[in-house]
């Protein structure tokens, strides 16, 4: 496994557990998007228009681009922007 696939999945482990301490279950999707928001939170990629939206604080922009699970879980997936890190350090 190199670098990357850890690093992806130390970002999915810790967006489990965010979602997890919201007492949900993380499904597929909110986890993906979880992941993708921390990840183009700390420039690991670059996620697309509802994650930068998200990212750059733009609640409108967010619920337009969001689908019904975003936009149902929306609080945990800023909650995790502001919050959820991982050490990057170990994985350049």
């Amino acid at each position: 496994m190199d670098n990357y696939d850890e690093l992806r999945d130390a970002y999915t482990q810790k967006a489990r557990e965010v979602i997890r301490n919201w007492h949900v279950e993380p499904e597929l999707h909110l986890t993906d998007i979880v992941r993708s928001v921390m990840m183009h939170r700390d420039n690991v990629l670059t996620g697309g228009d509802f994650v930068r939206a998200v990212c750059n604080n733009d609640l409108y922009a967010a619920i337009n681009h969001g689908d019904t699970t975003c936009r149902q879980h929306l609080t945990i997936i800023v909650s995790a922007c502001l919050h959820a890190r991982i050490n990057t350090e170990q994985y350049v």
